[in-house]
């Protein structure tokens, strides 16, 4: 995954790391991707982003991303949630 900053609170995400950049604005709403799911990123910290996808209003994960004081390197700490709501690491 490689996330760009766009200026503001915006960013492109390409997590496939494949060249297709998603916008994503880290202001804690809900955003449509290109795999029609939704995705919430709020910035916690500066290098710390709470991310919860949803795909027809379910919870499918939610994570925390932490970026390396050097920025290089990001954490992606995620639990997905299964339908009945259980969280699998």
């Amino acid at each position: 995954m490689k996330v760009e900053a766009l200026g503001g609170n915006k960013y492109a995400c390409d997590f496939a790391g494949d060249g297709t950049a998603e916008t994503i604005v880290t202001d804690g709403t809900d955003q449509p991707t290109y795999s029609g799911t939704t995705l919430s990123v709020t910035a916690e910290s500066p290098e710390a982003w709470k991310v919860v996808c949803k795909k027809d209003g379910r919870m499918l994960l939610t994570a925390k991303w932490m970026l390396s004081k050097d920025g290089d390197t990001l954490s992606d700490n995620f639990s997905e949630i299964s339908p009945n709501g259980t969280p699998r690491r």
